[in-house]
């Protein structure tokens, strides 16, 4: 329904709205019923600038009301942790980091799993860059990403001239179901060339960690211990590049505590995983490949070690050729 007001010297309901409309004009506005009508509003004060919102009823005008941009009408449930969600949409409390060295990836995605790990520093993948894609694509499957350092070249060439599918003995990737995103890629740096350094930003829970994963070069090289300080120099120069905290996991082949270069991660706060364990917790991580060597290890940030409740080496998950996997168990996230 709609009514006709003529205005003869007052003011309708329209002239309310709008005060600059001179009497004498007619206008249209709305009939509503009896009982959906607004009371009366009580005089306005004489000259306020807001005095015609007086006739204004705002249950007619709510689709005009502000709302926040981007939220939603109906949010779904929430985490009782804030900022813990796996690649899943599942809320977890806890994180759980794994460093292994497999001698190759290829074919092993299902091992991988047996690790229940949240992230997984892999050192040795011997993946070229055909495995590599096919690698991320059984990956997807449990909802992981994959961030490969670069492309290990092939052992040898076929007499067809394909490439053998078999990398070289070298290779990283960092394996996250973690929310995460690639870091910079450095591929004109010649460390990177080498395929022994991989790198991505990972999730845990509100805080963000720069991961990177390292394979030294064996004891049994060519000066073996200058070209590992060399490795560990770039990945410091990394860790300088901005102040996020960073994880560095891989197997290290040398007593990282004894290169040069530790000196300066030791200025920075940075510890190595078994001395700082035996230092926590008074025993030893134990050994990590044929019972001999403890390479498998990790370069931690200071602001990460409050949260970390526990370390262990699994030697009784017979996964791979000679390396037990670290686990670096229930990183506290959620309490960042």
């Amino acid at each position: 329904q709609v009514q006709h007001w003529e205005s003869s010297g007052t003011r309708s309901p329209k002239h309310s709205l709008c005060p600059e409309l001179p009497p004498g004009c007619s206008c249209i506005v709305p009939s509503l019923p009896a009982n959906q009508r607004t009371p009366p509003s009580p005089p306005a004060v004489h000259g306020s600038r807001y005095s015609h919102f007086g006739a204004v009823s705002m249950s007619q005008h709510a689709h005009l009301l502000g709302s926040r941009v981007g939220e939603a009408r109906k949010p779904g449930p929430a985490c009782p942790i804030e900022g813990s969600l796996s690649s899943q949409g599942q809320c977890k409390r806890t994180a759980v980091l794994a460093i292994c060295n497999p001698t190759s990836l290829r074919d092993k995605c299902a091992l991988l799993q047996e690790l229940h790990a949240d992230a997984i520093f892999c050192s040795e993948t011997a993946l070229t860059r055909t495995c590599e894609l096919a690698f991320a694509k059984e990956a997807r499957r449990f909802s992981w990403s994959c961030y490969f350092g670069a492309p290990v070249p092939p052992q040898r060439t076929l007499p067809s001239g394909r490439e053998c599918r078999r990398g070289l003995s070298t290779g990283t990737a960092v394996i996250s179901g973690l929310p995460s995103r690639p870091a910079t890629e450095q591929s004109a740096e010649q460390i990177w060339q080498s395929s022994r350094v991989a790198e991505c930003y990972v999730r845990l829970g509100v805080l963000e960690v720069r991961a990177m994963a390292i394979y030294g070069l064996p004891s049994t090289g060519h000066k073996a211990t200058e070209a590992n300080d060399l490795l560990f120099a770039y990945t410091l120069k990394r860790i300088l590049s901005s102040p996020i905290p960073t994880i560095v996991g891989g197997d290290f082949n040398c007593k990282i505590t004894e290169l040069p270069t530790w000196t300066h991660f030791a200025q920075l706060g940075y510890v190595e995983a078994h001395s700082w364990h035996l230092q926590r917790f008074g025993t030893p991580l134990g050994m990590t490949c044929k019972s001999a060597t403890a390479h498998d290890s990790a370069i931690i940030h200071p602001s990460i070690l409050p949260f970390i409740t526990g370390m262990d080496v699994l030697q009784d998950l017979e996964l791979f050729d000679a390396h037990a996997p670290v686990s670096y168990t229930h990183l506290r996230a959620h309490e960042t």
